[in-house]
């Protein structure tokens, strides 16, 4: 569903997205692309459709999905999040002990993984990112520990207060 002009609802089929098991999703800042991570017997799939606007700039429709390759490919992702205009970052949990965070391009150009400092320990549940390239992107575990992943290794450090949710204002 999608929140139109006067706060009306409409419905919006995404081909290759509607129908499936949606895990997660994220639409651009500029509201051109949506992502989504569907859930599939062997694994996740991450998916990228543009979508496209009316002269009014109404969203109108949208791309048949195209699978963006991750990492591997193999397993579950947790979380995404935008990390600049045209890349997410995805993070999955190949290990019970490792948790692993790469970066992938979503405009079609050819992917890029960001060093393996961003391996945080322990089991992860969240990512928190920006597409502002000043921002730090952090992970969340599962027992309330945030790992900072902008830095050359993680660095953990305790909530403070019970966290329910974290996430950049905007």
């Amino acid at each position: 569903m999608l929140t139109v002009a006067g706060g009306r609802r409409a419905s919006l089929i995404v081909p290759g997205v509607t129908g499936e098991q949606v895990r997660r999703f994220l639409v651009s800042r500029d509201g051109s692309r949506l992502v989504a991570v569907l859930r599939r017997p062997n694994g996740d799939a991450l998916v990228v459709s543009r979508l496209r606007r009316d002269e009014q700039g109404r969203v109108v429709s949208a791309t048949p999905a195209r699978e963006v390759p991750w990492t591997t490919g193999v397993g579950r992702i947790q979380d995404i999040g935008w990390r600049s205009p045209t890349s997410v970052s995805v993070l999955s949990q190949p290990t019970e002990d490792k948790a692993d965070v790469h970066t992938v391009a979503v405009d079609g150009s050819p992917g890029f993984a960001l060093p393996s400092a961003t391996r945080p320990s322990g089991r992860m549940r969240w990512l928190v990112s920006s597409p502002v390239a000043t921002e730090h992107s952090y992970a969340v575990a599962r027992n309330g520990l945030i790992s900072d992943l902008s830095g050359p290794t993680p660095v953990e450090r305790p909530a403070g207060v019970a966290l329910s949710t974290l996430t950049y204002a905007g």
